[in-house]
Formats: C-alpha cells, sequence, structure tokens
C-alpha cells in the first residue's frame, strides 16, 4: 500500500516569472533574465504619438544641437562634403587637411587655439548612425551658423532650420545644394 504523501505532488518553489503579490496588488513579472531594451533606444525607434511629436522628432533627425556643435541630417551632410572637397580627412584618427586648416578663416570661422580639446573629432549621430563633425571645428562651425544667421533655434528645442542665407552659404562655401538642407 502505498502512503498518502508519497501520491501527492511536490510543492515547487516559485519561478521568477510567476505573479507575486503584495498587499497593494500584483508585482510586475521579472524579466526572466531577457534583457531590457535600453530607454534611449526605445525613444529612438518608438513611433510618435501626435503630430506635434511627430514634427519635434522630424526636427530633431534634421538639425539639432549636439553639445556644442551641429548633429543630424544636415551636418552629416556638412562633413560629407568637406570630406568630399578634400577639408577634412575622415578615418581612424579625423583631422583637418592642409587645405582644411586654412578653410575655417577663408569663410570667417574663428577657430580657438591653445585649447587642448582637439580641433576635429567623430561624433556618433543617434539619428543616422553615421559620425558628424565635432571638436574645436564642429563648435566654431556651430557657434558661426548661429550667430551668422545660417541656422536659427525652433523655439526652445535643441532643434534648429536652416534660414535661406545660411543655404546659400551652405551652397557657396562647401557646394550643397539647397535639398540636402
Amino acid at each position: 500500500m502505498q502512503s498518502t504523501a508519497a501520491r501527492q505532488p511536490r510543492a515547487r518553489a516559485p519561478s521568477s516569472a510567476c505573479r507575486r503579490i503584495s498587499p497593494t496588488g500584483p508585482l510586475p513579472r521579472s524579466s526572466g533574465g531577457r534583457k531590457k531594451r535600453s530607454t534611449k533606444n526605445s525613444q529612438r525607434t518608438a513611433r510618435p504619438r501626435s503630430l506635434s511629436a511627430s514634427g519635434r522628432q522630424q526636427a530633431l533627425a534634421r538639425a539639432r544641437l549636439c553639445y556644442d556643435h551641429l548633429a543630424g541630417a544636415v551636418a552629416l551632410a556638412i562633413t560629407d562634403a568637406m570630406v568630399g572637397r578634400g577639408l577634412l580627412e575622415w578615418g581612424p584618427e579625423p583631422g583637418l587637411t592642409s587645405g582644411g586648416a586654412a578653410w575655417p578663416a577663408e569663410v570667417g570661422i574663428t577657430v580657438p587655439s591653445g585649447s587642448r580639446r582637439p580641433l576635429v573629432r567623430a561624433c556618433l549621430d543617434w539619428t543616422e548612425r553615421r559620425p558628424h563633425l565635432a571638436g574645436a571645428v564642429g563648435a566654431a562651425l556651430c557657434s558661426h551658423a548661429l550667430t551668422a544667421g545660417w541656422v536659427t533655434r525652433i523655439g526652445t528645442t535643441r532643434a534648429f532650420a536652416v534660414t535661406a542665407t545660411g543655404g546659400r552659404a551652405w551652397h557657396d562655401h562647401l557646394g550643397l545644394p539647397p535639398a540636402d538642407l
């Protein structure tokens, strides 16, 4: 004859995916070992929920301030144009070419000297996933674009809009077609 204890199933310890109940209600399930998506990635790929949010997202992707330099599709077009004209050497160690070292002064851009900051640095653009121009030259270019009226801020956000004056200036100095801006 079998004993009663042998016929009853054993009690199992609750798994991490089981719902736990607290005095205030059910607790959220744990991830069960799965990696959670980072907040930054989910915001970048999340679809906007309103028309105004969509407009803000498009404006930020087009042109924005990244620390103290330009970023977005406009900054990538500027970087590509500088590389195409031989002003910028883009590789493992980005830098200005001999012609590129004289270009900012020719355009009227003052790059501060005597700083420990590198002249040129690559900064990864989070919307395009490609590097854009940063460093002392990138900051001076952004500062000049703002003071010369080539770009203007959109409201109080980090987004910029390229002005008609800026479109002509980028075309004259780097050969950028207005459609790229």
